[in-house]
């Protein structure tokens, strides 16, 4: 089951900005420094807010399936950051 909230639109621009202000990558969004290890117990990003409103769930296990399964908000933002920082990182301003 997809999300189909009335607030999805909100919540992917909101991922979407997040990441253009940042200059964050998706794993850099949610993660930050943290090894992938510490992540999945305390997400350090800066985006963490705002993967997890698009995500409708503070939980990171919940999150990454969100992440990966097409259709749902979080990962239609991730799609969208992840092509900015594959297509055009430079001008974009993200590091890899």
């Amino acid at each position: 089951m997809n999300d189909d909230g009335a607030d999805d639109a909100k919540f992917c621009t909101a991922a979407i900005n997040c990441s253009e202000a940042n200059r964050c990558n998706a794993d850099q969004c949610y993660c930050g420094t943290a090894t992938a290890d510490a992540c999945e117990m305390l997400p350090a990003g800066k985006c963490v807010a705002a993967w997890q409103d698009a995500a409708y769930t503070t939980s990171p296990a919940i999150l990454r399936l969100h992440a990966r399964t097409p259709g749902y908000t979080l990962a239609n933002a991730i799609a969208v950051v992840d092509c900015r920082a594959k297509n055009c990182a430079k001008e974009c301003g993200i590091t890899p």
